[in-house]
């Protein structure tokens, strides 16, 4: 297990790669082709067409048409949120980790005293996920 050092390096860097996330989407974008049969039995694809999908409320999935023009910077987009998400799940563990070990710590030597601030980065870690998950 890392030392409270190393953890905390951690996660200064995940904050600081949260912050360089400048646009992020929900939702996945799929790309679909469509089978078109001419008269003469000839089967033809047609596309690629690109259609973002996410949950809307109460769950049902809401499908958008995304130009070909739009594609590739909505991918990105949809890809800044995945990984935003996996940089507040890691925040919150490395946060964790640092409780363990401060409880760790201190529980067998209660005269250290006891502060620390994990609990309110974690708390804004969740905050931040709520915000960005409407």
């Amino acid at each position: 297990m890392p030392n409270t050092a190393q953890l905390t390096a951690r996660r200064m860097e995940i904050i600081g790669e949260i912050g360089e996330i400048k646009s992020m989407r929900k939702g996945n974008l799929n790309t679909k082709y469509q089978r078109v049969r001419h008269k003469n039995g000839e089967v033809v694809e047609k596309g690629p067409y690109y259609e973002l999908t996410k949950k809307g409320s109460g769950g049902k999935t809401i499908a958008q048409s995304v130009s070909a023009n739009d594609a590739e910077h909505i991918k990105a987009e949809v890809d800044n949120y995945k990984r935003f998400r996996q940089l507040t799940d890691e925040y919150i563990d490395v946060c964790e980790q640092v409780s363990l070990l401060f409880v760790a710590r201190y529980s067998t030597d209660p005269s250290q005293g006891a502060s620390h601030s994990c609990g309110f980065h974690v708390a804004n870690a969740r905050a931040l996920r709520r915000k960005h998950a409407l």
